[in-house]
C-alpha cells in the first residue's frame, strides 16, 4: 500500500481499520525550554470489533517525562502524551508512528538558542523498506531522449530523476500542502498537481546543470518527458485511484494498515524570522501538515526560527 496507486485504496483503508490523525503542538519559551503535546486520534470501530487497532498501537512515546490519558471524544479514540523539555537537551527524540507493516517514523525535537535567536526543528526519520514501486521508474528511455540535446552525463541523468521523484512525493505527501487525499475526490487535479510540481523541478535542475542553454530548449525537454510519462503504463497503474468501495481483487489482500496524517504547530517567542512552514495569522503559529509516508527517501526537517525582542 505503500505505492502512489494506494491514493486508490485510501478510503477502503479509512473504512476497514480508521484513518488515524496525528497533532503535536510545542511551545518555545525565552530560554529554548518547551512545552510539548502530542496526540493521536483515530475513529471508534463497532462493538464488534473487539480486537480493533486503537491509538496506543501506533505511537510510541520515547524518552521521559511524558503524563498520558486516553479517552473517547464524540466517537474518535484519543491518546495524549504531554511534557517539558528543559533548555539546552540538545536532540530528543520525541515519539515513534508504526504502521503495522514494519515501517517506522521516528520524531526527533530540537531547540539551540544562540544569542537572541531561537532555532527549533522536528525530523522525521523513515525507518524499514523502502517503496520499491516508483511512478518515474519505467521513464529512463524517455529521459535520455529528453537529455539528448544537452548530452548529460550520467549523474546529471540520475540527478534529475531524483529530483523529479522528490518533487512528486514531497507533493503527495507533504509536508507542506499534501494532495494524497485529494487525489480520491480530483484525481485529475491531483495528477496535474504532480506533474507540474515534478515538471518545475526538473525545470531547476535543467538550469542548474546547463544554464548556457536556451530556456526554450530546457522546456521543451521538461514538456517532452511528461508528454510521453503521462502516456506510460506504470505512471496511469501508479496515479490513476481504482475505487475505494471495491474489494481486493482475487489473489489480493485487504490492508490492514490505517492511513496516517500528521499535523505538527509551533509557536514561540519575540519575533518569527525564518520558517519552512505554513504561517497561521489567526493562531500565531508555524504549522506543517503531511503523511507517514513523506520521509520515507529521505529525512524531513520541520524548522523555525525566532528572534527574542
Amino acid at each position: 500500500m505503500r505505492a502512489l496507486k494506494a491514493a486508490g485504496l485510501l478510503g477502503l483503508a479509512c473504512f476497514v481499520v480508521g484513518c488515524a490523525t496525528t497533532e503535536s503542538a510545542t511551545i518555545i519559551d525565552e530560554s529554548g525550554a518547551v512545552k510539548r503535546t502530542v496526540s493521536v486520534s483515530m475513529p471508534e470501530m463497532p462493538m464488534a470489533e473487539a480486537e480493533a487497532p486503537g491509538p496506543s498501537d501506533f505511537i510510541k512515546l520515547l524518552g521521559d517525562g511524558w503524563e498520558t490519558e486516553e479517552g473517547n471524544e464524540e466517537g474518535n479514540l484519543k491518546l495524549t502524551g504531554r511534557r517539558e523539555i528543559a533548555a539546552g537537551s540538545g536532540d530528543v527524540l520525541d515519539y515513534e508512528l508504526v504502521d503495522g507493516e514494519g515501517h517506522k517514523v521516528i520524531c526527533t525535537v530540537t531547540t539551540v538558542k544562540e544569542g537572541s535567536r531561537i532555532t527549533y526543528t522536528e525530523t522525521y526519520v523513515w525507518d524499514g523498506p523502502q517503496d520499491e514501486e516508483d511512478p518515474t521508474e519505467d521513464a529512463d528511455e524517455l529521459l535520455d531522449d529528453a537529455l539528448k540535446p544537452f548530452s548529460a552525463s550520467a549523474d546529471q541523468t540520475n540527478k534529475l530523476k531524483e529530483q523529479i521523484k522528490f518533487a512528486i512525493w514531497r507533493k503527495l505527501f507533504g509536508p507542506a500542502d499534501p494532495i494524497f487525499g485529494s487525489l480520491l475526490s480530483n484525481p485529475s487535479s491531483g495528477a496535474r498537481k504532480l506533474t507540474a510540481a515534478g515538471g518545475e523541478s526538473m525545470m531547476e535542475v535543467l538550469t542548474e546543470e546547463f544554464p548556457d542553454s536556451p530556456r526554450s530548449q530546457r522546456l521543451e525537454a521538461v514538456r517532452s518527458f511528461f508528454k510521453g510519462l503521462l502516456e506510460s503504463e506504470g505512471w496511469n497503474e501508479g496515479v490513476q485511484p481504482a475505487d475505494p468501495t471495491a474489494p481486493p481483487a482475487e489473489g489480493e489482500e485487504g490492508d490492514s494498515s490505517p492511513m496516517m496524517s500528521i499535523l505538527s504547530a509551533v509557536s514561540g517567542p519575540g519575533t518569527l524570522v525564518e520558517h519552512n512552514g505554513q504561517y497561521d495569522i489567526v493562531q500565531d503559529q508555524v504549522f506543517w501538515s503531511m503523511y507517514f509516508e513523506a520521509p520515507m527517501w529521505e529525512p524531513v526537517v520541520l524548522r523555525a526560527v525566532y528572534e527574542l525582542d
